[in-house]
């Protein structure tokens, strides 16, 4: 969810400064263009500089340009999306190393116990020596 969220908020950057560009460079330069536009539509696009050898170079220079953002783009989500996996998997070892550290196996409980009389004897044990650091305690039945 936060990777598609980091997308969507990268994208929506990327078409506001794209948009921003192209209503103050290339909307200009197409309206103002001598060409041959026939209707109000073509007064706003690349048939109205057609032949205009300035404001072809404009537009092809501000193609480049939205190019080189689209690769900054994809740059920047992908680091982004490679940092998120590195966190994920570092948080994921800690995880798993303090489950371990905070984990003790009991072996020779007297199996004529019933399950919640071993439970409830261990939980008071490891409570009284733990206090408030106690989270849960579980037992296994037939543990072989």
């Amino acid at each position: 969810m936060v990777l598609y969220l980091t997308f969507l908020r990268y994208a929506a950057i990327f078409f506001l400064s794209v948009t921003v560009m192209d209503m103050m460079v290339l909307l200009p330069t197409f309206m103002y263009g001598e060409g041959r536009a026939a209707t109000a539509l073509e007064r706003i696009t690349f048939i109205n500089v057609i032949g205009q050898y300035y404001s072809t170079w404009i537009v092809f220079l501000f193609t480049v340009l939205v190019s080189m953002m689209a690769h900054i783009f994809i740059y920047f989500f992908e680091e982004k999306r490679r940092a998120l996996a590195i966190k994920r998997e570092k948080e994921a070892i800690i995880h798993e190393e303090d489950t371990a550290f905070h984990t003790v196996l009991v072996r020779g409980i007297d199996r004529d116990l019933s399950i919640e009389q071993a439970k409830g004897y261990i939980h008071s044990v490891f409570k009284t020596l733990l206090e408030e650091d106690l989270i849960q305690t579980h037992v296994i039945a037939d543990y072989q």
